[in-house]
C-alpha cells in the first residue's frame, strides 16, 4: 500500500502548478491529488476541471515514467568458453547443454561457464532457500551473501540446499555462476521455497520476478542472434557458401513433387511474387523484382503447374460433402488456430479465406 510521504509544490518555469500530494509506491513517486492551483502575478487559480486534468496528466506522465524505467523480465547470461562470449536473456535459471555440444551456437564445443546476473523481486519480505540441481559448478550469491559455492554437483543424491535467508521487498541482488563439467551433460535448475521451515516444496522462480540488469552488449548479441535466424530461415546457404556444419542447413523448402496436382497455378503466381502479401508469418523471401516481377512469377508458376503425377487417374472423385466437412470443422476446432472464412479475423490467426484459390479439390 502505498505511503504519504509529503505535500510538495510543483513548478514549471514562472508558472506555479501547485501543490501536489506526493506518494511513493515502490520506486515511483506518484502526484497524486491537488490541493490548491494559482498562478502568479495576481491571477485567478485554473478551473477546477482544469486542475483535475492537470492532476491525471502528471499521475500518468509520473507512472509512464517509472515504467520506462523498470527493469524488463529475465536474467542477462554471459556465457564464455575460451576466449569466445555469447549474452542472452532467460526467463529462469536453468540450462541444459548435451555433452559434446556449444552452450550458444556462437560459442565453439566443450567445457563452458554461464553467469546469471540481476535481482530478484519478491512482493513482500520473506525467508525463503534455494536448491540446485544438475551437474557441473555452481555459486549462488544473494544480495553479497554467498549461499552456495561448490566445485560440483550430482544428479544423484540429495540436491544441495541453502541455509534460510531473509528476502528484501522488492529487488535483492542474484548472481549465479555456473561450470560446465569435465565430461558428460551440463545442465543446472535452480529452484527456490517460500517458508521453508513448513516445509513448502522448491520449485521453479516464478515467471516475471527476475529482473535483468542493463548491458550494452546485449544489443549487440540480439542483433547477431536475429541475423543467424533471418540467415538460416532464408535458407541463404543453399546459393551461398559458408563454413559450419548447423543442423538447421539442412532444412530444405516444400516439395515440388506433382505441385501442379496440389495448387492452382494462379495462386502459385502471386505467392513466388510476394509471399509475405500472401501470408505475413512466410519465410520464402522475395526473389523476384522490377518490372518482369509479374511475367516472371507466372512463368514459373505456369511450369510447376505441368509437374503433376504422371500415372492417370482412374475413376470420378466425389463430390464434397459440405455438411461432414463443416462437422469436422467444429469437432478440430479449426477456429481455434484459423480465422474461417465470413468470420470476423482475430489476429494472430492463420486465415482460410484463401483455401480454395489455394488448394486444388481433395489437396488440403
Amino acid at each position: 500500500m502505498a505511503a504519504r510521504v509529503k505535500s510538495q509544490t510543483c513548478r514549471s518555469s514562472d508558472v506555479w502548478v501547485g501543490h501536489v500530494d506526493s506518494f511513493f509506491d515502490g520506486d515511483r513517486l506518484r502526484c497524486w491529488d491537488f490541493l490548491d492551483i494559482s498562478f502568479l502575478h495576481g491571477k485567478k487559480p485554473v478551473p477546477l476541471a482544469m486542475r483535475k486534468l492537470t492532476a491525471i496528466v502528471l499521475t500518468i506522465a509520473a507512472l509512464a515514467s517509472g515504467q520506462e524505467n523498470e527493469p524488463a523480465t529475465g536474467l542477462l547470461v554471459t556465457f564464455k568458453a575460451g576466449e569466445a562470449t555469447d549474452v542472452v536473456i532467460t526467463p529462469n535459471i536453468m540450462l541444459y547443454v548435451p555433452a559434446g555440444r556449444p552452450a550458444t551456437p556462437f560459442l565453439p564445443p566443450g567445457r563452458f561457464t554461464a553467469v546469471w546476473e540481476g535481482a530478484l523481486h519478491i512482493d513482500l519480505r520473506g525467508d525463503y532457500s534455494f536448491q540446485a540441481i544438475g551437474r557441473g559448478g555452481v555459486k549462488l550469491v544473494v544480495n553479497n551473501e554467498t549461499l552456495l559455492d561448490l566445485p560440483g554437483i550430482s544428479a544423484l543424491g540429495k540436491p544441495p540446499t541453502t541455509k534460510i535467508v531473509r528476502l528484501n521487498k522488492g529487488a535483492n541482488a542474484i548472481k549465479v555462476t555456473y561450470k560446465s563439467p569435465a565430461r558428460g551433460d551440463a545442465q543446472l535448475r535452480l529452484f527456490w521455497s517460500e517458508l521453508p521451515d513448513k516445509p513448502l516444496p522448491h520449485e521453479p522462480i516464478r515467471t516475471g520476478q527476475l529482473r535483468q540488469n542493463a548491458n550494452p552488449a546485449l544489443a549487440q548479441a540480439d542483433l547477431r542472434r536475429t541475423g543467424r535466424e533471418l540467415f538460416l530461415e532464408a535458407r541463404c546457404i543453399r546459393c551461398h557458401q559458408g563454413e559450419g556444419s548447423l543442423p538447421e542447413l539442412a532444412m530444405s523448402g516444400p516439395s515440388f513433387g506433382q505441385i501442379g496436382d496440389r495448387r492452382h497455378v494462379d495462386w502459385m503466381a502471386q505467392w513466388i511474387l510476394d509471399p509475405k502479401a500472401q501470408r505475413g508469418s512466410a519465410r520464402m523471401p522475395r526473389v523476384l523484382h522490377g518490372p518482369t516481377a509479374m511475367a516472371d512469377s507466372q512463368a514459373i508458376a505456369a511450369y510447376l503447374g505441368t509437374l503433376k503425377d504422371s500415372k492417370p487417374t482412374t475413376g470420378k472423385s466425389s463430390e464434397p460433402d459440405l455438411e461432414a466437412g463443416t462437422e469436422l470443422i467444429e469437432k478440430l476446432n479449426c477456429a481455434g488456430c484459423h480465422n474461417l472464412p465470413g468470420a470476423e479475423a482475430e489476429k494472430g490467426k492463420l486465415n482460410l479465406d484463401h483455401i480454395n484459390q489455394k488448394f486444388t479439390q481433395g489437396e488440403l
